[in-house]
């Protein structure tokens, strides 16, 4: 019986997925990097927004 010339043997499958695992991990990393940005961005503009209300003595930011 020949070997299909395509598939790939079991140990070139497990070496192809862990790549692949790899990836989605590093992908994930830079998700959660990304998110912590913008949740920091946000607190910050937070705090300048209460800071412009307190010094305009209103509570529009307009």
């Amino acid at each position: 019986m020949m070997k299909d010339q395509n598939k790939p043997s079991p140990q070139e499958e497990l070496y192809r997925r862990i790549d692949q695992v790899a990836d989605f991990k590093e992908r994930i990393e830079a998700l959660a990097r990304s998110i912590e940005t913008l949740n920091q961005g946000l607190k910050d503009l937070l705090e300048e927004t209460s800071k412009y209300r307190k010094s305009s003595g209103n509570g529009s930011p307009l």
